[in-house]
Order: structure tokens, then C-alpha cells, then sequence
């Protein structure tokens, strides 16, 4: 028997420098595992803020949803992005790699 509940939409996004849609516009240099990002932060957050609002068009709006942040980069990167992401799903996690966190639960 079906109990009727729908499967709620999860998102991964990796913010590291390896996400080439997300850091579009910026200047990333190095290779593999060994990127830098060289657009200083001030400018890197509005490139990174606008490519992520195109990111996001893409993902169903019909129930909330959670996203999940992965992915080593510093800490004003998840800022910029936890601030869209809020207002776009219903939960928002980080995961590291060994455990996922809850930042934004469920209301």
C-alpha cells in the first residue's frame, strides 16, 4: 500500500573551485585538486551569487526541497550561498565528507 507521501527533491551542489558553472566569470587557477581562486572575494561573491541563481532555475519549485553543500572552500562561499539556497529550500545541510549537518531545518 502507498502511503501518498512524494519524494522531496534533494540538490547536491559541491561549491568547490571544481564546479565550473558556479565560478563561471571568476578567475580559478591551478590544476585538480590544487585550484585558487584569484577574483577577489568582493567581486567573486556577486559572480558566484548570480551563476548560482541560474543554477537554481533549473531545480523543480513544486515542494522546497533541501540542498546539500559540499566541498572544501572558504567560509564566506557557503555564506553567499546558504543566503540563496534559505530562501529557495526547505532545509539546508553541509556534508564533509563523513557526516551531513542540518544548518536549515524543516519548518
Amino acid at each position: 500500500m502507498e502511503s501518498g507521501r512524494k519524494e522531496r527533491y534533494v540538490m547536491i551542489l559541491d561549491l568547490s573551485l571544481q564546479n565550473r558553472r558556479l565560478y563561471a566569470g571568476c578567475r580559478v587557477r591551478g590544476k585538480h585538486s590544487h585550484l585558487h581562486l584569484e577574483t577577489p572575494p568582493d567581486q567573486a561573491s556577486a559572480i558566484i551569487e548570480t551563476n548560482l541563481r541560474h543554477i537554481l532555475e533549473e531545480v523543480p519549485d513544486d515542494d522546497g526541497g533541501e540542498i546539500v553543500l559540499t566541498g572544501r572552500i572558504p567560509t564566506w562561499v557557503y555564506l553567499v550561498v546558504y543566503e540563496a539556497a534559505r530562501e529557495r529550500f526547505d532545509r539546508v545541510s553541509q556534508h564533509d565528507g563523513r557526516r551531513k549537518i542540518s544548518i536549515k531545518p524543516r519548518p
